[in-house]
């Protein structure tokens, strides 16, 4: 990570296509991630409602940092009336985007602790809480991304999306499984 002020400046503009295709699928995860919690927590949903409430409440404060994510992503990538950016206002994007990660991937972590789980077996249920327990370490330690090497971020980047599809396959089977009966 760099730790200048020039040396941030220099960073985004090497890195600057893979910001833009950062930003470009950060805004479709996020359109996923916010339909997820519309099924995940729609009228079918099971467990109490306090862990309901606590999981929608952190999925929700995911969401708004990966907003703000992309708002700030969109503004280091994208010229604006062919304006270019201080080094000052570099800096301080990329410190709300590391923010916002940061605070996003926290979220996430709550959300795999509270999220209910709608299996059907012991056996299911177990190991579905356990991999929900273990992505929620995962996404707590991947919340400082300042910290960690590259290929830890990748991880992590790759486990919330895993997550997220394993997730919305669950409510898949969940909601046919409750159109059936």
């Amino acid at each position: 990570m760099p730790t200048t002020a020039d040396a941030v400046a220099l960073w985004v503009d090497d890195a600057s296509f893979q910001l833009t295709w950062a930003g470009e699928l950060l805004f479709f995860a996020t359109i996923a991630w916010g339909t997820g919690a519309a099924g995940a927590f729609g009228a079918h949903g099971r467990g109490s409602p306090l862990r309901r409430t606590t999981a929608l409440v952190a999925l929700g404060v995911a969401l708004i940092a990966f907003v703000v994510v992309l708002l700030a992503l969109g503004r280091l990538v994208y010229p604006v009336a062919d304006i270019e950016l201080a080094v000052e206002t570099i800096v301080l994007l990329e410190s709300v985007v590391i923010g916002a990660v940061h605070l996003a991937l926290l979220g996430l972590g709550v959300v795999a602790f509270t999220l209910p789980v709608p299996a059907r077996s012991t056996g299911a249920r177990r190991a579905t809480v356990a991999a929900g327990v273990a992505l929620g370490v995962l996404f707590l330690v991947g919340s400082y991304p300042w910290l960690l090497p590259m290929w830890l971020n990748l991880v992590v980047a790759g486990a919330v999306g895993c997550w997220g599809a394993l997730v919305g396959a669950a409510v898949l089977v969940r909601d046919r499984d409750a159109a059936r009966t």
